[in-house]
């Protein structure tokens, strides 16, 4: 029946947990939920593992939803979020489990970042890497957690801490290039190696390394062919159009016009309706400052109807759409 114990707290899916104590904060405060979070976690002979996950559930829940944040005040909610995160690490730490304390502290970092206290996140990160490895030298310590390595470099690129990201990811990548593993070892390896040339491209991009970032970009491309023809793509977020737009989005800030032609084409044959019209925009736009004018005209005219018809959605880049129009007819002195 629906009040057994099992349909209650399914041991495979611990989100109705993580849930109710959220529920309880915004319904009771946190004063009562705490003793709630600590009857539900000492009393239900939840494993160790398990407690480290609901609890990080609670944070991560309340973090990517602002409608479960109790307090109208940002920086209450985000104490609340980071004492959860910290109440999970300290589970974790307990089980010596490398991988669920760099989640956790992943978390941590980017709730740092909302209130603008990157410093302090990094403060936070190296003392408690100074208690788990001896050292701040992470790499040897960390590169025994599983992924945590990968984890920790997302967190930091969120943090815009890009010094930091791109030791890792770097070292990430010469790992898997230089792995003399076969087989399935490899794969495992090689499986987010787009991923981590994509994360190296964006932050060469952002600090105008058009032509590194456009090397990283391409690798990540060759990168992608291999791990589509052995079927080993793990995330598949970073695909061929958006690594074929950031390669031709290098060469427009190089005004190199003619090959951001060629790879906002890629980026707009290899994609459904929902990202072609952004890839459309640049590709008019480029075009056009090519003097490429005839296949320019018709793009532009393509976009317009698409906007005149009201099609613009929420999976649509406005600005994407309507700059590269405005700069095209400021330049025909249409505007």
């Amino acid at each position: 029946t629906v009040c057994d114990e099992e349909e209650i707290h399914p041991k495979n899916n611990l989100n109705i947990d993580a849930t109710l104590v959220i529920f309880s904060i915004k319904a009771y405060g946190p004063e009562h939920t705490s003793r709630l979070y600590e009857e539900l976690i000492n009393s239900l002979q939840y494993s160790l593992n398990e407690k480290v996950d609901i609890t990080y559930r609670v944070a991560m829940y309340m973090q990517e939803n602002d409608w479960l944040q109790p307090y109208e005040d940002l920086d209450r909610n985000i104490a609340l979020i980071i004492d959860y995160y910290e109440k999970s690490i300290s589970y974790a730490k307990e089980l010596n489990d490398m991988k669920k304390i760099i989640k956790n502290i992943s978390g941590l970092f980017k709730a740092y970042d909302k209130i603008n206290k990157q410093e302090y996140a990094m403060e936070y990160f190296y003392k408690e890497i100074r208690d788990l490895c001896g050292s701040e030298n992470y790499f040897s310590c960390l590169k025994r957690g599983g992924d945590a390595l990968g984890n920790l470099a997302s967190a930091f690129y969120s943090l815009n801490n890009y010094d930091e990201a791109t030791k890792i990811y770097q070292y990430l990548t010469d790992k898997a290039n230089l792995s003399s593993l076969e087989g399935n070892a490899k794969n495992e390896i090689i499986a987010n190696l787009q991923v981590f040339y994509y994360r190296l491209g964006m932050m060469d991009l952002k600090r105008s390394n058009y032509y590194t970032a456009r090397q990283n970009f391409i690798a990540g491309v060759a990168a992608l062919k291999e791990n589509i023809a052995i079927d080993n793509v793990d995330q598949n977020w970073v695909g061929m159009r958006l690594l074929n737009s950031r390669i031709a989005q290098c060469y427009y800030e190089e005004n190199n016009f003619i090959n951001a032609v060629k790879y906002y084409k890629e980026a707009y044959y290899s994609t459904d309706i929902r990202g072609k019209m952004d890839e459309l925009a640049m590709l008019a736009l480029s075009e056009y400052l090519d003097n490429q004018l005839d296949s320019s005209k018709v793009h532009f005219q393509q976009i317009e109807k698409y906007y005149a018809e009201g099609k613009m959605n929420y999976s649509d880049t406005y600005f994407n759409i309507t700059w590269p129009l405005y700069l095209y007819h400021k330049s025909e002195g249409n505007t």
